[in-house]
């Protein structure tokens, strides 16, 4: 895989009351492999906002910084909590990773995350994330 890489991300969100919201975004990206992990880097000059990336077949780390810090984690093997700052102040949300598929090929890294969401002990949504990382255009 290239270091220029484009990446897309594709989330789908059901609430409660199964009600499913899908996200999108593309963006380029800056992508390594060292060990046994992989790694995107991605900065948005416009926002000042930067994002890194740390996976592997059982395990991600997101790291957001810029106005708002966030660190995500999704582990096949443990509940993780993390903290986010909302309009109505800062609220934990708990991640229940079920499953994380990883797929890589020259041509295509492809990472699938099943998880649930949880604050205060109430289900807030079940949720399904894809990554696809691609060499970028030259």
């Amino acid at each position: 895989m290239n270091k220029d890489v484009w990446v897309k991300i594709t989330g789908y969100q059901t609430d409660p009351e199964g009600q499913t919201d899908t996200n999108e975004q593309e963006f380029p990206a800056q992508y390594f492999r060292k060990d046994k992990f992989h790694y995107l880097i991605s900065e948005n000059e416009q926002t000042a906002k930067s994002s890194r990336y740390k996976f592997n077949h059982r395990f991600l780390e997101v790291i957001r910084d810029g106005d708002i810090y966030s660190k995500l984690i999704f582990d096949t093997s443990k509940i993780c909590r993390t903290m986010y700052k909302t309009p109505y102040g800062r609220m934990e949300f708990v991640f229940d990773t079920n499953q994380i598929t990883l797929s890589d090929s020259p041509e295509e890294i492809r990472i699938e995350i099943s998880y649930e969401m949880s604050s205060g002990g109430q289900s807030v949504s079940t949720n399904r994330t894809i990554l696809v990382i691609t060499p970028a255009s030259t």
